[in-house]
């Protein structure tokens, strides 16, 4: 759209803002940047920064985030108990110790030359030296 026609059209949309008596702040009432700032607030919950700069076409990142992204204490703590009680009620299964693979002579040479030996159940074993 060429820049006359998009002046044109924000002139257009402050009249209707004006007739219809919509005041968006203390001091105007409606206009076309009003439509702007209100799809980058809903856009920002629903994409990534990097695309919502892109979106509102923002040379740098800093103006899209200083706008547009907030973070939300709430919504954040809300999504970190989410992500919580999913590793508690479903735990991502790890191989047993009896699930591995044999080792090779050579890496069992290496084993017995640290003197390290571990021990457990697979899940999070104990390391120690040797025949402590």
């Amino acid at each position: 759209m060429r820049r006359r026609n998009a002046n044109r059209i924000g002139r257009i949309v402050s009249k209707l803002g004006e007739k219809a008596g919509v005041q968006t702040s203390d001091t105007g009432c409606a206009t076309a940047h009003d439509f702007r700032r209100s799809f980058g607030t809903r856009w920002a919950s629903r994409v990534t920064p990097p695309e919502l700069q892109q979106l509102m076409r923002h040379r740098s990142i800093t103006t899209t985030m200083s706008y547009y992204v907030r973070l939300d204490s709430s919504e954040l703590a809300a999504k970190i108990a989410g992500k919580v009680n999913d590793l508690v009620n479903d735990p991502p299964q790890r191989p047993l110790a009896t699930d591995t693979l044999p080792m090779s002579n050579n890496e069992k040479t290496r084993c017995r030359a640290t003197g390290y030996k571990a021990e457990g159940t697979g899940v999070e074993p104990a390391t120690g030296k040797a025949g402590i």
